[in-house]
């Protein structure tokens, strides 16, 4: 049913985008000193990687199990290095939080967002085994496939849309000086997750 593979694609994409990880941290950090344009910029990155893997999936597990291997140790220097410099960025920037940055715009955001989530090794193993059920037979056909990547796609969006909203509506009131503190904290979070990628923890 066109339904059930879209709803799928949906819940699987929520899913992956749930846990707090490095775009997680990039889209609350860019909401608390950029606005919500630039964090939404980010979230949308994110979701056009999980689009782009979730029509890989059709290839088989094999194409993503070689991509993963090829890709492991400098993939996870660029994703941390990309993660490092964003959160030094936020720990050092002296621009009120909460204002729009004119040089780091909604393009950059969002390329920065496709790197981070692209280079890391991590992202890829939810579609491994997606891919493995495809290649078992669970799942087949263009159609098929092509619901399931949107479904994915729309879910991460809005698992982003939903942690910026939050993140939104939680700062909203706050100080000046309370936004720039979280902005600082989530600084140094990104700092501490570009090691953690650094060396594979995640």
């Amino acid at each position: 049913m066109v339904s059930e593979h879209l709803l799928q694609g949906l819940v699987f994409g929520f899913c992956v985008a749930l846990p707090i990880g490095p775009v997680s941290l990039m889209c609350i950090q860019r909401c608390l000193s950029d606005g919500v344009a630039l964090a939404a910029a980010c979230g949308l990155g994110a979701a056009s990687v999980h689009g782009v893997l979730a029509a890989l999936t059709g290839a088989g597990a094999g194409l993503l199990v070689q991509a993963q291997s090829d890709m492991s140790a400098a993939a996870r220097v660029v994703s941390a290095l990309v993660l490092a410099v964003i959160g030094l960025r936020a720990i050092f920037s002296h621009a009120p939080a909460g204002a729009a940055t004119r040089g780091n715009g909604i393009a950059a955001a969002y390329v920065s967002s496709l790197m981070v989530t692209g280079t890391n090794p991590m992202t890829l193993l939810p579609y491994v085994a997606a891919a493995s059920a495809l290649s078992a037979g669970a799942v087949a056909g263009t159609l098929t496939v092509s619901l399931w990547t949107l479904g994915i796609v729309v879910g991460t969006a809005a698992c982003y849309a939903l942690l910026i909203a939050a993140t939104r509506l939680t700062c909203r009131r706050a100080a000046p000086e309370a936004m720039a503190r979280l902005n600082i904290a989530a600084g140094v979070m990104m700092v501490g997750c570009a090691t953690a990628v650094a060396v594979g923890v995640v």
